[in-house]
């Protein structure tokens, strides 16, 4: 691949990015993509110097950049189940297609993100649950809805506006 950016003289941030991406080898030829990062995040850094924010405009263009950059909304999530922006994963499980991290385990009577850090309460539940459904324990001791019941307690649910 081609070079992307032509030598020129940088100043203040782009200027620190360069040095520091010189530094960690990011621009070597032997560096991940033959030093292509090095490239695209120096452009990036030419493009936001360019920019000229100030330090709260900068922060507050970092910020949405980095979410809508990782695939994360800006905006409140609606249900999935009204909104249709969902994908059946399998016959139980159902994923956001507007937040990845979003998952209906009940075919969307309640939502729950993965990024959300479960409590250590949570985390017990869930460990209970996992192995109440595992099919070695499932016996007929144990009804779908005690099953069910600890899924809803081990997962906080999302709520929505809509």
């Amino acid at each position: 691949m081609k070079k992307l950016l032509k030598k020129t003289k940088r100043t203040g941030t782009a200027a620190f990015a360069e040095r520091e991406l010189r530094e960690a080898g990011l621009f070597d030829k032997d560096s991940d993509y033959n030093g292509m990062i090095g490239d695209a995040v120096l452009e990036l850094m030419d493009v936001f110097s360019k920019q000229g924010h100030s330090g709260f405009s900068a922060s507050l263009t970092r910020e949405l950049f980095n979410q809508l950059s990782n695939w994360k909304p800006i905006n409140p999530l609606k249900n999935p189940t009204v909104t249709k922006e969902y994908m059946v994963v399998d016959k139980e499980m159902w994923q956001s297609t507007k937040d990845s991290s979003v998952f209906s385990m009940n075919q969307g009577k309640s939502w729950y993100s993965i990024d959300v850090k479960p409590t250590l309460f949570e985390k017990i539940l869930r460990w209970i649950h996992f192995h109440i459904n595992n099919p070695l324990f499932k016996i007929g001791l144990i009804s779908n809805n005690f099953r069910n019941w600890f899924w809803e307690k081990s997962h906080r649910n999302i709520k929505f506006d809509n």
